[in-house]
């Protein structure tokens, strides 16, 4: 069964044996009701989300055996944008990344206001990427220019992601990240033991995150 997002359902679960069983609903595996005995059990869903995507199954169970019924549920819904989008300065100019999730999967395409362009293909100016994955889809695209603004304070970056399936578009502005430079940071630890020689310790720290370089012992 296929339903869109914010579709409210009631499944009905009916049954027949002596003793009354016991039915119990289960999501993927997992306890996703209340567990009654009696012939019928009304497993409610309101405004389904994305989330509940899965398998149902109602489990009837006595002390003469057991029996099941269970119900596939896909949920459509519109694209939602992830947080990875961004748009990054790098040496050849700048890159923007879209990453957004929909079922159908979203189609992306960047627009470009100050140039009153819609990108989503590869062209002279501008490498385009798409790539999808199950009910992911990213884009990437690179502009070879940095561009500048008016009063010198950075790059110009105006780069909005549109994304779209059957159930709506939503076009967002990129946020623009200078790339990070790191700093290096050497400092040496020596530790000394009862035995005749000592440990020293040489790290290399970068300004978000640490390797260990090597370790002499002397």
């Amino acid at each position: 069964m296929t339903v869109v997002e914010g579709t409210s359902l009631a499944l009905h679960c009916n049954t027949m044996g002596s003793p009354a069983p016991t039915l119990t609903w289960l999501k993927d595996g997992e306890l996703a009701g209340s567990i009654t005995a009696g012939k019928l059990s009304v497993l409610e869903i309101l405004e389904i989300t994305p989330q509940q995507t899965g398998q149902y199954r109602c489990l009837a169970e006595n002390e003469h055996g057991r029996a099941s019924a269970s119900l596939n549920i896909t949920v459509e819904y519109g694209p939602v944008l992830l947080e990875e989008s961004k748009c990054t300065v790098v040496r050849e100019g700048v890159q923007c990344v879209c990453v957004a999730v929909g079922n159908p999967e979203p189609t992306i395409e960047f627009y470009l206001p100050d140039l009153n362009i819609t990108i989503n293909e590869t062209n002279n100016r501008f490498n385009f990427y798409a790539h999808t994955d199950g009910h992911t889809s990213t884009a990437m695209i690179k502009l070879r220019e940095k561009g500048e603004r008016a009063d010198n304070s950075g790059p110009a970056v105006n780069v909005h992601c549109s994304m779209y399936n059957i159930y709506g578009r939503e076009s967002v502005l990129l946020e623009l990240q200078q790339e990070s430079e790191f700093k290096i940071f050497i400092f040496a630890l020596t530790v000394l033991l009862d035995f005749p020689f000592s440990i020293t310790l040489s790290f290399l720290f970068y300004f978000l995150g640490s390797i260990l370089l090597y370790t002499n012992i002397k």
